[in-house]
């Protein structure tokens, strides 16, 4: 399938896949799959890839099939496949970013679950960037967000105000650059 329909009502599509408007945009879940949905096809790509899956898979249903049977953790973010929907992977990162190169990404719907951050550690970083996602946010709510649907995100370091990134290290260093962290709690 190329797009989910924008029918208020819900179609099935190839393979079963069943596509509904929900008042927000489109939604795509294959009922085998235990109700594991995707968002329709976007421009962009997903970084990271989920359950240490390089694999390439051959259709969107098979790469949706892998990403939902990893996603027990919440650990996949979605799927990008080459512009003709063709060679397809499993990813982690639920930021979308531009692709040079035509990709295309359906990412699973995720709330934040009840995440929660603690107290600032000033002069803190946390190392590592989580699920391959380097993007310097500019709002903390989106970088909170961000990291409270990414199962290997333990915090927010902020490079000044204006600029948060999710990290997955385990433990605060000094930051000789007077970052400031947030750890999720």
């Amino acid at each position: 399938p190329r797009e989910c329909q924008t029918d208020l009502e819900c179609v099935t599509e190839e393979l079963g896949t069943q596509c509904c408007f929900n008042g927000c945009g489109h939604v795509c879940q294959n009922p085998d799959l235990g109700g594991c949905q995707f968002d329709a096809v976007q421009s962009g790509y997903l970084p990271g890839f989920a359950c240490s899956d390089q694999g390439v898979y051959k259709t969107v249903h098979e790469a949706k099939d892998a990403c939902c049977a990893c996603d027990v953790l919440d650990e996949c973010g979605g799927i990008t496949c080459s512009g003709d929907e063709t060679d397809c992977t499993i990813r982690s990162g639920l930021a979308l970013k531009d692709s040079r190169y035509g990709e295309v990404s359906m990412r699973i719907p995720r709330a934040d679950h009840g995440c929660t951050f603690g107290i600032i550690n000033p002069d803190k970083f946390l190392r590592g960037y989580a699920c391959g996602d380097s993007t310097r946010y500019t709002d903390i709510s989106d970088a909170k967000h961000a990291c409270c649907n990414c199962y290997t995100c333990s915090g927010i370091t902020a490079e000044d105000s204006e600029v948060f990134t999710i990290r997955s290290g385990s433990s605060l260093s000094t930051s000789p650059t007077h970052e400031d962290s947030y750890l999720k709690t």
